[in-house]
C-alpha cells in the first residue's frame, strides 16, 4: 500500500478509534462490526469487506500514535483498549477477565471509584501489574483519545504520512542528519 493510500487509511481508522461523534458511517461501523469488540482486538476475517480488512491490517501503525485519557470510564474497553506501551491487556493477560471475575466486555468505569482505580485485592500481583500499565484517571471530564503528533490531540493526514515516510526510511537504513 503507498504511503498516501496508508495515510487516508489511517484517517479512517482515527475516525473509527476517536469515535467521532459526527459520523453515521462511524456509528454504522460500531453497531455493525465491532459491537462487544475493540478495532485493537477484533479479529480479521476472510470473509469480512476487502475495505475493512485493509483497515485492520494498519491498526499497529497508528496505535503508537494514540493516547487514551480516561475520564469517567464509560466510553473505554477495559481489556480491549491499548495501554500505553503494552497494548491490550487481553492480549496480554488472556485469562484475567476469568480470573479477576471482570467480563470482557467491561468498561473501565467497572475498576474507577472517583479518582481511584477499585480493583479486587485478591489477586494483588496480576492488578499491580495492570494498574501500572493504565494513565492516570480524570474523572470530571469524559474518555477521549488522543493524536500525540500534534499540540491540539487531533488527527492530521500531512503528520500521519510524514510519520509513515520516517518510518520506511528508518527501516531502509536511511539517516538524515542535521546540518
Amino acid at each position: 500500500m503507498g504511503m498516501n493510500n496508508k495515510a487516508l487509511m489511517m484517517r479512517h481508522l482515527w475516525t473509527i478509534i476517536s469515535q467521532h461523534p459526527n459520523s453515521i458511517w462511524v456509528e454504522w461501523i460500531y453497531s455493525n462490526c465491532l459491537r462487544r469488540y475493540s478495532i485493537w482486538t477484533i479479529n480479521i476475517v476472510a470473509s469480512s469487506s476487502w475495505g475493512w480488512r485493509q483497515l485492520l491490517k494498519i491498526r499497529e501503525s497508528i496505535q503508537v500514535f494514540c493516547t487514551y485519557k480516561i475520564g469517567k470510564g464509560d466510553r473505554f474497553w477495559l481489556w480491549m483498549e491499548p495501554w500505553g506501551s503494552i497494548g491490550a491487556l487481553l492480549n496480554i493477560f488472556p485469562t484475567i477477565p476469568r480470573t479477576l471475575g471482570i467480563p470482557q466486555e467491561a468498561k473501565l468505569l467497572v475498576v474507577i471509584n472517583g479518582e481511584e482505580w477499585n480493583w479486587s485485592r485478591r489477586r494483588a500481583a496480576v492488578t499491580r501489574m495492570v494498574r501500572e500499565n493504565l494513565p492516570q484517571i480524570h474523572s470530571s471530564r469524559e474518555d477521549a483519545v488522543v493524536w500525540n503528533l500534534t499540540t491540539h490531540g487531533r488527527f492530521t493526514t500531512n503528520l500521519a504520512r510524514e510519520a509513515i515516510r520516517t518510518h520506511q526510511e528508518s527501516n531502509r537504513g536511511i539517516t538524515f542528519l542535521e546540518v
